[in-house]
């Protein structure tokens, strides 16, 4: 397994907007590019709107086939537009128990 790892912050009145991206997208992820879950979660700390998005591929060619598409690139402008503090990284499991 190889996980694409997004963490984010909403940006100021811009929470709702980024939590509907997010929703939308989620499966548009996993239809098109065989994503095998998207899972969001929330910073459970009351005032703190953070979120990180966990998107799982089976394959690195399938992630590839995401971070080379027109729609990623398309995505990355729109989350932009409500989001920030945006970081990222790919990660694969070590040890799951």
């Amino acid at each position: 397994m190889i996980q694409l790892v997004i963490r984010t912050d909403a940006a100021p009145g811009k929470l709702g907007d980024l939590d509907k991206f997010l929703k939308e997208h989620a499966a548009e992820c996993i239809k098109m590019f065989g994503a095998k879950s998207v899972c969001v979660y929330e910073d459970a700390l009351v005032g703190y709107p953070e979120r990180e998005i966990r998107v799982e591929f089976d394959t690195v060619s399938k992630l590839q086939s995401l971070l080379d598409s027109d729609e990623w690139r398309k995505d990355k402008e729109r989350l932009l537009q409500s989001a920030s503090n945006i970081s990222s990284q790919i990660v694969t499991s070590k040890l799951c128990i």
